[in-house]
């Protein structure tokens, strides 16, 4: 699979019945088969991230550092806890998967490096009953 090489930057901005405005911006940069995405994080603020690629490792701790981000994720099948709900901390991320995000202290970037998934063949993901979080597997432009 073969991609445009070169840096995107994609906005988001959402308003709400209420008059509140949020705006996201990412910029992901395509390079061959290889794909890198830069999340601007804000301290304290809660960011949900989806996964648009294969990751070059799945497991979370050797993506980011725990002592700098907070991570969890609606685990519809976990059991309720007293301060969490259903929200647990993963320890893999993959395609289609959405996790809330935060950093402890100050703004960073989150740097995720990957290979595109195959866009023209279908994506499964497995839904479970009651509310999911999940995000589009492929790199939208």
């Amino acid at each position: 699979m073969s991609v445009l090489s070169g840096v995107y930057k994609i906005r988001l901005t959402v308003n709400d019945s209420y008059g509140n405005t949020s705006t996201a911006e990412t910029q992901i940069t395509l390079s061959g088969n290889k794909l890198q995405r830069n999340i601007a994080l804000n301290p304290r603020e809660w960011t949900i991230v989806g996964m648009p690629l294969v990751p070059d490792s799945t497991t979370l701790s050797e993506i980011l550092d725990p002592a700098k981000y907070k991570v969890y994720w609606w685990n519809p099948d976990a059991a309720d806890d007293p301060v969490t709900g259903k929200y647990q901390k993963p320890s893999t991320v993959s395609p289609g998967q959405a996790v809330w995000m935060k950093t402890l202290d100050k703004p960073m970037s989150l740097k995720l490096a990957g290979s595109p998934v195959n866009s023209t063949a279908d994506y499964e993901y497995q839904l479970k009953k009651g509310w999911n979080q999940i995000a589009t597997p492929f790199n939208c432009r």
